[in-house]
């Protein structure tokens, strides 16, 4: 036997057969190689009628046709094949929310034993509570002004115009952060920060000059 064949002997009857053989049930398998997973979900906020949310899944250092499952709250919903271009794109369509407490969807992509992190989907509840935000835009001298323009911009939109007196309310306000602005013709625009929590906010007085 020459000192080729007892090298290649050596390989079979030792640590060599145990790795290559190792690798061959692997790949039978089908495991996936080492790599990472990577998950987008937008928009990531939905009324309480739910919605199509753009899902897209991104592998890299994944070979191309491995099989991808996309989850939702641990469930599956769709297995692919990865394509040439790395990315798997799905819509899911988010069911709708009837409470009154705000759902959160947790979405994932798996392929095999790696796993992706985790992108949330925020459906409102439909009976979630609101409020009234009521006040004043007034000049200098304390005078109300009639037909400022007025917004409530946050998590939602509102906006509305002074009537008599320089008041104005929005209805129906959910909960969050919001900057209240009014403008009218004449006047510095102003700001001014409101948080609605569990209350009616009553009578924030926004003076223009």
């Amino acid at each position: 036997m020459g000192k080729g064949a007892t090298v290649a002997a050596a390989l079979i009857g030792g640590a060599g057969a145990i790795g290559l053989t190792a690798w061959a049930v692997g790949r039978a398998k089908g495991v996936p190689p080492a790599g990472s997973l990577s998950i987008t979900a937008l928009p990531g906020s939905l009324p309480s009628s739910g919605g199509s949310v753009a899902v897209t899944a991104t592998a890299t250092g994944i070979a191309v046709g491995t099989s991808l499952t996309i989850y939702a709250n641990g469930v599956a919903l769709t297995s692919a094949p990865l394509p040439a271009d790395g990315t798997l794109p799905f819509t899911w369509v988010a069911p709708p929310n009837a409470g009154a407490t705000a759902v959160v969807d947790a979405l994932q992509v798996k392929a095999g034993s790696i796993v992706s992190n985790t992108a949330n989907v925020t459906v409102v509840g439909a009976t979630a509570a609101r409020y009234h935000v009521r006040g004043d835009v007034v000049d200098a001298a304390g005078a109300g002004i009639v037909g400022a323009a007025v917004k409530l911009i946050g998590k939602q939109r509102y906006f509305g115009t002074t009537r008599l007196g320089g008041r104005y309310d929005f209805l129906g306000v959910a909960p969050g952060a919001y900057t209240l602005t009014a403008s009218a013709t004449g006047y510095v625009t102003k700001s001014l920060a409101v948080t609605v929590v569990a209350t009616d906010v009553m009578d924030p007085a926004l003076v223009l000059t």
